[in-house]
């Protein structure tokens, strides 16, 4: 880990800030525009850096202002995360752990964990021994992970035999062909 000689100093603060913001009520407003915060920001990379304090400041004054909290109570577009006071302060220490809980080899420990929560969820589902899988960060990475696993659970079924690929009526070529890169992106090899 790579640690400058201000530390104690900034981890004392970040600290002091994750306190005061559990302790507090954020307001649900609307965001400024990107216009607004070049005004009352200004420029934040620089060649030779901002500093600490500078950083803290951005922040703490600005920064973090311009965002919805997304645990507000009324705050109901998506549920990005558990929004409880113990749930944050353990992301916090997860993230100041810099784990990479990818694989078996690098943690160990969370993957663990994180098997031990899948078959509380299973059992509770009601699904066999069998039953596994992992979380992911969001519905698009879920929504993929759902649609190979289908996709995987149908080629069992169909005992390896892919069905045929739609083709436009003009030509042979396949109708992925015709789409955007981002479309064909989704198909997941």
């Amino acid at each position: 880990m790579h640690r400058g000689p201000d530390i104690e100093w900034l981890a004392s603060q970040v600290l002091s800030r994750v306190v005061e913001r559990l302790a507090s009520d954020s307001p649900l407003t609307t965001t400024p525009s990107y216009e607004d915060l070049s005004q009352r920001i200004g420029a934040t990379i620089t060649a030779d850096g901002i500093g600490l304090e500078a950083a803290l400041r951005l922040w703490t004054e600005e920064i973090s202002r311009a965002a919805l909290p997304v645990d507000h109570p009324r705050f109901l577009a998506f549920i990005p995360g558990a929004s409880t006071d113990a749930a944050l302060l353990f992301d916090a220490l997860v993230t100041a752990s810099s784990i990479y809980g990818g694989t078996w080899l690098e943690a160990s420990g969370s993957v663990y964990a994180e098997n031990q929560v899948l078959r509380w969820l299973a059992d509770l589902a009601g699904f066999p021994a069998g039953a596994g899988g992992c979380f992911v960060q969001g519905g698009t990475a879920g929504n993929i992970s759902a649609l190979v696993a289908a996709r995987h659970t149908a080629l069992e079924k169909r005992q390896g035999s892919r069905p045929r690929r739609l083709t436009r009526k003009s030509s042979p070529t396949p109708l992925l062909a015709s789409m955007s890169p981002g479309t064909r992106a989704a198909r997941v090899a």
